[in-house]
């Protein structure tokens, strides 16, 4: 993500971005301190789960993983697909 920040929406910030939020009627700051937001959290997620790998092993964390996927998969069925 950090690349595409650095090669498209930084220099195509004015044409792109400014644009639409001003159409829209919103702040462009909103959107550099809701991604710097997320840019945070989502180096706080890849460390929590390098921990969580390191704890409880690969193994273990991969089971959780495929759970996670299998509950995704059926309840995004249930609620999109039914």
């Amino acid at each position: 993500m950090g690349l595409y920040v650095l090669l498209f929406a930084v220099p195509w910030w004015a044409t792109v971005h400014d644009t639409a939020v001003q159409k829209a009627g919103g702040d462009g700051w909103l959107l550099v301190v809701c991604y710097a937001g997320s840019a945070v959290l989502a180096f706080a997620h890849n460390c929590m789960y390098l921990r969580l790998v390191q704890t409880l092993g690969a193994v273990a964390v991969g089971i959780v993983q495929s759970l996670r996927a299998v509950g995704v998969f059926f309840l995004a069925s249930h609620f999109f697909c039914a």
